[in-house]
């Protein structure tokens, strides 16, 4: 294992971002339990932009010895314009174009994680279409616009493995992230934690399977698309089809 726990801690609280320092503990403990119960299967994180988040949670990745996904296209979002509350200057590359994917993989490999951390450069949209991998944990901190924060939601959050997946969203203070937290909450999820702008759900194990609200009716959706039982080593999706679930 390379790497000691010092580096990479020391490694994530100076990375560019925006955790608080309870959120990144947080993050990684809820990954871990969810690797867990399906420790074959990876976990994902959307919105990388430095690295910090990806720091705990490679560094859970290397702990189970499976992979964290980074999806990002790395090339910003509005409120990291020039001017706004959430711009760093060294982000503009010579070009004079927003691009976090080299500090990304600048604290990766200051950390250690580079073997544990696929970065995944491409707008969302595009990386989910044809994703066909279950997910064990899963972190949206991408693009906070209701739209992109809504659809990462919808079109994510049912990738998950029912029941033991994890879902992580990140300032749900922002009126639209909340929304989003209210669709999955209303579709499938229930809260386990809150910890300052972040929050856990977890896939509600007693809820009777009337297919109300989107997330659920997405969830069944995806089960089709990838079949309920995945190619050896990936673990199973098993999507609740009736009051049993």
């Amino acid at each position: 294992m390379t790497g000691t726990t010092e580096t990479w801690r020391q490694v994530a609280e100076d990375a560019r971002g925006w955790l608080h320092p309870a959120e990144g503990p947080a993050l990684a403990r809820w990954a871990a339990a969810a690797l867990d119960d399906v420790p074959e299967l990876p976990i994902a994180e959307i919105g990388g932009y430095a690295g910090k988040s990806a720091c705990w949670l490679g560094a859970v990745a290397r702990d189970y010895e499976t992979v964290l996904y980074s999806i990002d296209w790395h090339r910003g979002s509005p409120e990291m314009s020039p001017g706004q509350a959430c711009h760093h200057p060294e982000m503009i590359d010579p070009d004079g174009r927003f691009d976090s994917l080299p500090h990304f993989r600048r604290t990766l490999a200051e950390a250690h994680l580079e073997d544990w951390v696929i970065p995944v450069v491409g707008r969302t949209q595009r990386v989910v279409a044809r994703w066909r991998t279950p997910l064990a944990f899963l972190f949206i901190d991408g693009g906070h616009d209701d739209d992109t924060v809504m659809h990462d939601c919808l079109k994510w959050a049912p990738l998950l493995t029912y029941p033991s997946g994890i879902l992580a969203f990140h300032d749900v203070p922002i009126p639209g992230i909340a929304r989003a937290v209210e669709t999955a909450l209303a579709g499938g999820f229930e809260l386990a934690e809150r910890v300052d702008d972040l929050q856990i759900l977890r896939w509600d194990r007693s809820d009777s399977a009337e297919d109300v609200g989107e997330v659920r009716q997405v969830r069944t959706d995806a089960g089709q698309h990838l079949g309920t039982t995945n190619a050896p080593g990936q673990g199973d999706m098993v999507i609740p089809t009736d009051t049993t679930a």
